[in-house]
Protein backbone atom coordinates (compact mmCIF):
# COMPACT_ATOMS: atom_id res chain seq x y z
CA UNK A 1 0.00 0.00 0.00
CA UNK A 2 1.35 3.71 -0.80
CA UNK A 3 0.98 6.26 1.53
CA UNK A 4 2.49 9.55 2.59
CA UNK A 5 2.98 11.21 5.60
CA UNK A 6 2.54 14.62 5.84
CA UNK A 7 1.78 17.71 8.91
CA UNK A 8 -2.50 17.61 9.08
CA UNK A 9 -4.37 21.07 7.87
CA UNK A 10 -7.24 22.40 9.54
CA UNK A 11 -8.86 21.08 6.39
CA UNK A 12 -8.09 17.69 7.11
CA UNK A 13 -10.42 17.79 10.59
CA UNK A 14 -13.31 16.16 8.93
CA UNK A 15 -11.74 13.22 7.35
CA UNK A 16 -9.41 12.93 10.50
CA UNK A 17 -11.88 12.29 12.76
CA UNK A 18 -13.07 9.50 10.27
CA UNK A 19 -9.69 7.60 10.97
CA UNK A 20 -10.27 8.00 14.46
CA UNK A 21 -13.53 7.03 14.91
CA UNK A 22 -12.91 3.93 12.92
CA UNK A 23 -10.20 2.64 14.92
CA UNK A 24 -10.92 4.29 18.19
CA UNK A 25 -14.41 2.11 18.04
CA UNK A 26 -12.87 -1.28 16.52
CA UNK A 27 -10.82 -1.04 19.72
CA UNK A 28 -13.09 0.31 22.51
CA UNK A 29 -16.34 -0.42 22.04
CA UNK A 30 -15.61 -3.86 23.36
CA UNK A 31 -13.57 -1.77 26.32
CA UNK A 32 -16.27 0.80 27.21
CA UNK A 33 -19.91 1.36 27.93
CA UNK A 34 -21.90 2.83 25.35
CA UNK A 35 -22.17 5.95 27.41
CA UNK A 36 -18.34 6.54 27.68
CA UNK A 37 -18.14 5.83 23.77
CA UNK A 38 -20.24 8.73 22.98
CA UNK A 39 -19.18 11.15 25.62
CA UNK A 40 -15.67 10.33 24.47
CA UNK A 41 -16.79 10.43 20.38
CA UNK A 42 -18.79 13.55 21.12
CA UNK A 43 -16.33 16.06 23.22
CA UNK A 44 -12.59 14.46 22.47
CA UNK A 45 -12.79 13.84 19.04
CA UNK A 46 -15.60 16.13 17.49
CA UNK A 47 -14.71 18.08 14.20
CA UNK A 48 -13.85 21.10 16.49
CA UNK A 49 -11.89 19.25 19.00
CA UNK A 50 -10.03 17.41 15.95
CA UNK A 51 -9.34 20.95 14.63
CA UNK A 52 -8.17 22.59 17.48
CA UNK A 53 -5.32 19.91 18.05
CA UNK A 54 -4.49 20.24 14.55
CA UNK A 55 -4.03 23.97 15.06
CA UNK A 56 -2.26 23.82 18.18
CA UNK A 57 1.03 25.43 18.45
CA UNK A 58 1.90 23.68 21.62
CA UNK A 59 1.60 20.26 19.83
CA UNK A 60 2.38 18.07 16.37
CA UNK A 61 -0.22 16.36 14.04
CA UNK A 62 0.78 14.28 11.74
CA UNK A 63 -1.51 12.28 8.79
CA UNK A 64 -0.93 9.52 6.85
CA UNK A 65 -2.61 10.13 3.21
CA UNK A 66 -3.42 7.32 0.55
CA UNK A 67 -4.33 8.86 -2.53
CA UNK A 68 -4.79 11.94 -0.93
CA UNK A 69 -7.23 10.82 1.75
CA UNK A 70 -6.08 10.32 5.12
CA UNK A 71 -5.99 6.92 6.39
CA UNK A 72 -4.02 7.56 9.77
CA UNK A 73 -2.77 10.11 12.20
CA UNK A 74 -0.86 10.69 15.20
CA UNK A 75 -0.95 13.69 17.72
CA UNK A 76 1.93 14.27 20.01
CA UNK A 77 3.61 16.84 22.26
CA UNK A 78 4.32 18.18 25.65
CA UNK A 79 3.11 16.62 28.41
CA UNK A 80 0.57 18.13 30.66
CA UNK A 81 1.98 19.19 33.89
CA UNK A 82 5.35 18.02 33.11
CA UNK A 83 8.21 20.68 32.35
CA UNK A 84 10.75 18.08 31.09
CA UNK A 85 11.73 19.16 27.62
CA UNK A 86 13.61 15.94 26.64
CA UNK A 87 10.32 14.03 26.65
CA UNK A 88 7.15 14.03 24.93
CA UNK A 89 3.56 12.38 25.51
CA UNK A 90 1.63 10.17 22.30
CA UNK A 91 -1.39 11.69 22.86
CA UNK A 92 -2.89 9.33 20.17
CA UNK A 93 -2.22 7.18 16.71
CA UNK A 94 -5.00 6.05 15.04
CA UNK A 95 -5.36 4.02 11.77
CA UNK A 96 -8.50 2.90 9.79
CA UNK A 97 -8.99 -1.17 10.62
CA UNK A 98 -8.86 -1.80 7.23
CA UNK A 99 -5.25 -0.51 6.88
CA UNK A 100 -3.89 -2.18 10.46
CA UNK A 101 -0.79 -4.39 9.77
CA UNK A 102 0.17 -2.30 6.53
CA UNK A 103 3.08 0.03 8.00
CA UNK A 104 1.10 2.89 8.44
CA UNK A 105 0.98 3.11 12.44
CA UNK A 106 4.92 2.18 12.33
CA UNK A 107 5.61 4.75 9.64
CA UNK A 108 3.52 7.44 11.89
CA UNK A 109 5.74 6.52 15.07
CA UNK A 110 8.77 6.73 13.13
CA UNK A 111 7.71 10.05 11.67
CA UNK A 112 6.96 10.96 14.51
CA UNK A 113 9.89 10.12 16.27
CA UNK A 114 12.56 12.05 13.88
CA UNK A 115 10.59 14.99 14.03
CA UNK A 116 11.01 14.60 18.09
CA UNK A 117 14.53 13.74 17.79
CA UNK A 118 15.18 17.03 15.76
CA UNK A 119 13.62 18.83 18.30
CA UNK A 120 15.91 17.17 21.18
CA UNK A 121 13.11 15.02 22.27
CA UNK A 122 14.97 12.05 23.61
CA UNK A 123 11.65 10.19 25.30
CA UNK A 124 8.25 9.17 24.07
CA UNK A 125 5.46 8.14 26.34
CA UNK A 126 2.02 7.49 25.93
CA UNK A 127 -0.87 5.70 28.47
CA UNK A 128 -3.25 2.39 27.05
CA UNK A 129 -6.30 0.94 28.33
CA UNK A 130 -4.98 -2.44 29.85
CA UNK A 131 -7.76 -3.85 28.37
CA UNK A 132 -6.47 -2.58 24.75
CA UNK A 133 -4.85 -5.39 23.38
CA UNK A 134 -4.11 -4.35 20.35
CA UNK A 135 -2.46 -1.48 21.51
CA UNK A 136 -0.05 -2.63 23.83
CA UNK A 137 1.07 -5.34 21.39
CA UNK A 138 2.00 -2.69 19.12
CA UNK A 139 3.53 -0.61 20.87
CA UNK A 140 5.45 -3.22 22.74
CA UNK A 141 6.84 -4.32 19.51
CA UNK A 142 8.35 -0.92 18.71
CA UNK A 143 10.65 -0.50 21.78
CA UNK A 144 8.06 0.76 24.36
CA UNK A 145 8.70 -0.63 27.47
CA UNK A 146 5.84 -0.37 30.35
CA UNK A 147 6.71 1.26 33.30
CA UNK A 148 3.99 0.49 36.06
CA UNK A 149 5.37 3.15 38.84
CA UNK A 150 4.07 5.59 36.58
CA UNK A 151 0.71 4.09 35.47
CA UNK A 152 -2.48 6.14 36.57
CA UNK A 153 -5.98 6.36 36.16
CA UNK A 154 -5.85 2.56 35.48
CA UNK A 155 -3.64 3.08 32.16
CA UNK A 156 -0.56 1.82 31.56
CA UNK A 157 2.16 3.85 30.74
CA UNK A 158 4.88 2.79 27.86
CA UNK A 159 7.67 4.72 27.25
CA UNK A 160 10.14 4.59 24.56
CA UNK A 161 13.86 5.86 24.27
CA UNK A 162 14.37 7.77 21.22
Amino acid sequence: MMFVIDTAKPTDAVEVRRVILASWLAVHAVIYSSQVVQRVLERTFSVDSVARAILSDAANYLVARKNGVPIGCCNFGSPLFDDCETRNELYYLYVVPDAWRQGIGTSLLQAASECLKSQHVSELFCYVHPKNATALSFFCARGFVHIADEDKDGEKFLRRVL
